[in-house]
């Protein structure tokens, strides 16, 4: 179809000219609380609670904070997820957490 919400998922979800099997029942099995865009417009990255001990005796943030398990920020290259989206973590939690990947296509 030709409706912007037609449009936005043949840029931003599936570039395939058949959308796979898979893909079509993972959109029919998906749950009700966390769906489409709406539901993360305005969260936004805050730091690890005070109560975390970090090495060196460093604040929140700084460094590798004992407790905080590694991120892998992964987004497509043509997804609706940006940089600007996910900039904020590294300068939170410090680039020793923090791997972002840009998957191609």
């Amino acid at each position: 179809g030709n409706t912007p919400n037609d449009r936005f998922f043949f840029k931003h979800q599936c570039r395939l000219k058949n959308v796979p099997d898979d893909l079509v029942s993972a959109f029919d099995h998906c749950g009700s609380i966390w769906v489409g865009t709406g539901v993360v417009a305005e969260w936004k990255a805050c730091s690890p609670s005070d109560s975390l001990t970090c090495e060196n005796g460093n604040e929140s943030g700084n460094n590798l904070c004992l407790g905080m398990p590694p991120f892998a920020l992964i987004r497509g290259e043509h997804d609706f997820v940006t940089h600007s989206c996910t900039s904020e973590w590294k300068s939170i939690l410090g680039d020793a957490l923090v791997e972002e990947v840009v998957m191609e296509n």
